[in-house]
């Protein structure tokens, strides 16, 4: 259920964005039109090890928020 309730978000919102790209013009598309390329050019896995970088307890999304809030 999981799974297939993800595959049709995901679906929903790539068709979505897909065509707002290519029938819209508007302000920054270029970079909207890369940007949707961006997860098939990057390997889940150094994702991955990205997001866990930055978000561990020494990363640097703790180190600022621990110094901006105490």
């Amino acid at each position: 259920m999981l799974s297939l309730g993800v595959g049709i978000v995901v679906a929903a919102i790539g068709v979505d964005a897909g065509w707002l790209v290519a029938m819209h013009e508007f302000p920054g598309r270029r970079r909207f039109e890369w940007a949707l390329l961006l997860p098939l050019a990057i390997p889940a896995y150094i994702t991955g090890y990205v997001y866990s970088e930055l978000l561990e307890y020494s990363g640097i999304v703790q180190s600022t928020m621990r110094a901006l809030f105490g």
